[in-house]
């Protein structure tokens, strides 16, 4: 738990990590900040972002007719450069904390159960997203995030030096996951 309350220092101290807007506009915003880049999939529509105490996000999609939504958050390591050449004293490498905020945000989102990340092959996260490095864990939801939800599967994608994206594909039934997350798997990628 000590380590949880680092990391939420850090993010406050380092970052506006606030839900400052739950329009397009402002997510086009972020990607063009960090070289990402958007596809709506077919079948999905933009949502409200809600507002919870375990994992900010800034933009959602749900699916028309299933039972699956999609939310995206992020951590501007760029941003965090910036700031740690201003501060004195040891500093944590931005480029290392999607390990910990990967962790962190997956017993935030559970109530505390830990699973194990699966990391992509490195020559697959390049090839299929242009990122440096990424991997995914499946969740089963009991958090105010995941309110109306059973599972999770977050994805955590990572370009060194720019940013770490998160996508989390929300649902209750692994079947429909299984499925449908193919048309959507891809729909946030690097530049």
């Amino acid at each position: 738990m000590k380590y949880f309350f680092f990391i939420l220092s850090y993010l406050t101290t380092t970052l506006s990590f606030s839900q400052k807007s739950e329009t397009f506009e402002y997510f086009k915003t972020i990607l063009n900040e960090h070289n990402m880049q958007f596809m709506m999939p077919d079948n999905y529509s933009e949502i409200a972002v809600k507002e919870n105490n375990d994992l900010a996000y800034y933009y959602a999609i749900k699916h028309d007719s299933l039972k699956m939504e999609i939310r995206y958050t992020y951590f501007s390591i760029k941003d965090a450069l910036e700031t740690n050449k201003t501060r004195i004293g040891v500093q944590t490498d931005p480029n290392k904390m999607y390990i910990a905020l990967t962790s962190t945000n997956q017993l935030n989102l559970s109530g505390g159960r830990k699973n194990k990340v699966t990391r992509f092959a490195p020559n697959a996260v390049q090839g299929e997203f242009n990122a440096d490095d990424g991997g995914s864990t499946f969740i089963i939801l009991n958090s105010e995030f995941g309110k109306g939800y059973k599972n999770c599967v977050m994805v955590v994608l990572h370009k060194k030096n720019i940013v770490d994206a998160y996508v989390l594909f929300l649902f209750d039934d692994s079947e429909v996951y299984q499925n449908y997350s193919e048309e959507s798997f891809y729909s946030l990628t690097f530049k």
